[in-house]
Formats: structure tokens, C-alpha cells, sequence
């Protein structure tokens, strides 16, 4: 799909259903469009701590962008790197747990998968279920935090923590993790 026909369907929501049911919501998530893009990328030139240094110290970083309407949702997860996100466009909410509060985020037990939960929204998060009594723990730990993000915010997320993100308005986000 071409980025403009992505933009026009699912930001600007100029295109109507042709069944007259509600749009599915579109989410252009964890793209490199800094690759694709190198004009942009003159704009987001990446950490400079991490490009400078000795020779190769360029692939110790990689950028996504994140783009979506109100209400997309980044599942509750952990990332194998240091993470710097930054929020241009829009307001977001990211809910953080330390990775000793693992036991009680119903993580998946085998497959690719295992680095992220069960838990399927932030509604199910927010609100903790008989089928999931330990979440409690974690939302109620010294050691989880929730932060809402502007545009010109930067939140670092700690390699190993897990997290979540959801969209409260359209945004656009663009993350680096680093080694």
C-alpha cells in the first residue's frame, strides 16, 4: 500500500467504507521509513552517542516510526534493546513494569511470542479479571510507572521492561533502540 493511499484511509480517514460498516483502524507500526525515506532521515539523524565512536558504531542503532489514528495499541511487551521514544505528533499513553514484575504480567510461556503478554488492551490491563489475579501486583508496584506523551517528549524505556503503548489521539512516534 502506498504510504499517501495509508494516510488518506486511516489518518485523514478520506476514504469511506464501501460496505458502510466502520474503517478498521490502521496502524503503520515499527517501520523503518527512515531507510526508505533518507530526506526524513536528514530530519532524525538518530543518537549521536551511538553513532559516534569506533567504525560499525552505526548499526548500534535502529529507528521505527509509529503512525495511527486514536485507539491503536501496542500490546504489553519487552524489547531486547535500550529504547529511546520520541512522540512527535499527538498524545500517547505508555504503561512500564520492571522485569521483576514478570510473574505478574501473564507473559507467553514458549514460542516466538515469549517476550510479550496475554493481556490484549489496555482495558483488560487497567481492569484486572479473576482469570488474571496477579496483575494487580504489578499495577500496584513501586516499580510500574505510566507516563502520557506530547509532541517534543522523550521517554527512555530500559532494555527488558515491559510496556505498552496506546494512541489517545492520531500521533505519529518515532523510537531508537540502541545497544
Amino acid at each position: 500500500m502506498p504510504f499517501s493511499l495509508f494516510l488518506d484511509a486511516f489518518i485523514q480517514r478520506k476514504i469511506p467504507s464501501s460496505s458502510g460498516e466502520e474503517q478498521p483502524v490502521g496502524y503503520l507500526a515499527q517501520y523503518d521509513l527512515l531507510a526508505k525515506a533518507p530526506t526524513l532521515a536528514e530530519e532524525a539523524p538518530g543518537l549521536p552517542h551511538t553513532r559516534a565512536g569506533p567504525k560499525g558504531a552505526q548499526e548500534q542503532w535502529r529507528s521505527n516510526v509509529w503512525i495511527g489514528p486514536a485507539g491503536t495499541y501496542t500490546p504489553l511487551h519487552r524489547d531486547p534493546h535500550e529504547n529511546m521514544f520520541a512522540q512527535v505528533v499527538g498524545r500517547k499513553r505508555v504503561h512500564l513494569f520492571a522485569p521483576d514484575l514478570a510473574p505478574f504480567l501473564y507473559i507467553n510461556k514458549s514460542g516466538v511470542q515469549r517476550n510479550t503478554s496475554t493481556i490484549a488492551s489496555e482495558q483488560e490491563l487497567l481492569a484486572p479479571s479473576q482469570d488474571r489475579p496477579l496483575l494487580s501486583n504489578a499495577l500496584a508496584s513501586e516499580n510500574s510507572f505510566v507516563a502520557e506523551l506530547g509532541p517534543g517528549d522523550v521517554l527512555y524505556i530500559p532494555q527488558g521492561w515491559y510496556h505498552c503503548v496506546q494512541s489517545l489521539s492520531t500521533s505519529a512516534s518515532v523510537n531508537f533502540w540502541y545497544l
